[in-house]
């Protein structure tokens, strides 16, 4: 019984991941905002701007990117092959979406080896990214492993509910999840 419950168990725990990832993609949001609020005002105010904003601002919409990528692409709002995808239907629309989820997991694939070779490499020669303030590099490149094995699952997952539509020509795997977003629990 437990063997048949492995993936589910599994699922759910992946949906959670990419779910506290979005959660934690907010911080950054709403770290960015007074900030940038705070150096506009400075430099309209008293022509001075506030020292780092800039690289604060650069760091936060790269965790952004790779925390906030995996939910949105869960929720299908993420890049896609809309314009191809309108011009087909049934079968051949599933296999072009499983195609792409395919690359995308290749894709995610590569990014999540490389991330871990660039942290490794980072950490063991102590490089810093300098400017106003400086940050040990191996900080902000752990955005790329993590955020990519996301996608990585999350491509997974797709590629295969997009895969099973290819047997079945009825359903249509280009329209948002009904139940993305949720996790389910177990009985």
């Amino acid at each position: 019984m437990f063997i048949w419950r492995t993936p589910l168990l599994l699922l759910n725990l992946v949906r959670r991941m990419v779910w506290i990832s979005f959660l934690a993609a907010a911080v950054p949001i709403v770290l960015l905002a007074p900030i940038v609020a705070l150096d506009a005002t400075a430099r309209k105010l008293f022509s001075v701007a506030v020292p780092g904003t800039l690289e604060i601002g650069e760091y936060c919409i790269f965790a952004i990117t790779f925390l906030a990528g995996p939910w949105l692409l869960r929720q299908r709002r993420h890049v896609r092959l809309e314009t191809l995808l309108t011009m087909t239907s049934g079968r051949t629309k599933a296999a072009i979406e499983t195609c792409g989820f395919a690359i995308g997991a290749a894709t995610s694939g590569l990014m999540v080896w490389e991330g871990i070779r660039l942290v490794l490499q980072s950490f063991q020669d102590g490089t810093i990214l300098y400017g106003y303030l400086a940050v040990p590099a191996f900080w902000m490149y752990l955005f790329i492993p993590v955020g990519s094995l996301l996608y990585l699952i999350e491509f997974c997952c797709l590629a295969v509910e997009s895969a099973k539509n290819i047997q079945r020509p009825s359903q249509t795997p280009s329209e948002p999840l009904e139940d993305a977003g949720q996790i389910r629990t177990l009985p």
